[in-house]
């Protein structure tokens, strides 16, 4: 008996659409809370050895806020419409969703939360590259390869918002099709940008990580504990703003 209004069958996409406001709600705040938890007890930890607040510990400060401003954009297109064809949505839902793009595929762009990513990133980066220019900051090779790393960072961050938020003419015409006289690059130019930005960013963390390598394992200390910073080390290249 399907009640009163008779029966009512879920539309195709339905089951598609709660997929991924589920996963992508449940994934997006995990990995947020783990971060903010990880960037709590490193404060927490800089507390106890009554460190004074070093500038890495304020960008990855901003990353951690910028990380929080991502998965508030993912958020909001979660809860308006994520997996519904754009034909079944209403007029405001398709707004705010249009607004809050996310990816779906790696090299697929989007609005808000490319932008709050780039930042996020860059942050994190300049974070790691002030840290690791503290503790090997002695070694004239070493500084300058990282000076070049960090300038090549922000330059690489200002690169990516630039097409990010240009990708469209007027940038409103995103997530509002009804401007008049507007367009976009086409999406295979567009996916081509992505792409060679994500490989450009891939190689930055692997340069900056592997930098402090050859003065890790040329030092004093025990293949052990040689062993281990290095893996440490080689968690970076997972982080996910």
């Amino acid at each position: 008996m399907d009640g009163p209004g008779g029966n009512h069958e879920e539309p195709w996409w339905a089951g598609r659409a709660r997929y991924w406001k589920l996963t992508l709600s449940a994934a997006s705040l995990t990995f947020a809370i783990l971060a903010t938890i990880f960037y709590l007890l490193r404060v927490y930890a800089s507390r106890l050895s009554r460190r004074l607040v070093r500038p890495d510990d304020i960008f990855m400060g901003l990353a951690v806020v910028f990380m929080w401003a991502e998965t508030a954009a993912v958020l909001l297109k979660c809860y308006n419409g994520v997996g519904t064809p754009s034909a079944d949505l209403t007029h405001d839902k398709s707004y705010r969703l249009s607004l809050a793009a996310l990816t779906f595929f790696l090299l697929q762009g989007s609005w808000l939360v490319a932008k709050f990513c780039v930042l996020s990133m860059v942050c994190c980066r300049l974070s790691i590259i002030l840290f690791f220019r503290t503790v090997f900051g002695v070694y004239d090779t070493t500084r300058y390869i990282l000076s070049f790393l960090a300038v090549f960072n922000v330059i690489w961050g200002i690169a990516s918002l630039c097409v990010s938020i240009w990708s469209c003419s007027p940038v409103t015409y995103y997530w509002d099709k009804s401007t008049p006289g507007g367009s976009c690059v086409a999406p295979s130019v567009y996916n081509h940008e992505s792409l060679a930005f994500s490989v450009l960013g891939l190689v930055t963390d692997l340069a900056i990580l592997a930098t402090p390598q050859p003065r890790i394992w040329k030092s004093q200390i025990d293949i052990q504990h040689k062993r281990a910073i290095t893996a440490i080390l080689g968690v970076g290249v997972m982080y996910v703003p």
